[in-house]
């Protein structure tokens, strides 16, 4: 990894090969590379498998991170506008009409 990898990126994938073969446990990474597709999101998880064994599952995390991003911008633009109106909107389970939302200006 150390020959494909940025420095940084080598340094993190060194950590977490220790931790995993401290711990014995999976140990997590994500981090972010420069490729002819232009960034793109990874996370790695180094699974110990025996004394002499680790294995490393890596996948592209890039849509999940913008799908994230763009549903707490949307989130955050639907909160704005609820909070602002003067009108009231409430959000009621069914069955059983448990109260879920309810606009500010209710209260």
């Amino acid at each position: 990894y150390k020959q494909v990898l940025p420095a940084e990126v080598s340094e993190l994938f060194e950590a977490q090969i220790k931790k995993a073969q401290k711990n014995e446990e999976t140990q997590p990474i994500e981090y972010r590379l420069s490729t002819q597709k232009g960034k793109q999101d990874y996370e790695a998880r180094v699974i110990h498998m025996n004394d002499n064994q680790l294995m490393v599952m890596i996948r592209n995390i890039t849509l999940n991170k913008t799908s994230e991003k763009e549903l707490l911008k949307t989130k955050q633009q639907l909160e704005s506008i609820l909070n602002e109106m003067n009108d009231v909107v409430w959000s009621v389970k069914m069955p059983g009409g448990e109260h879920i939302f309810y606009t500010p200006s209710t209260e």
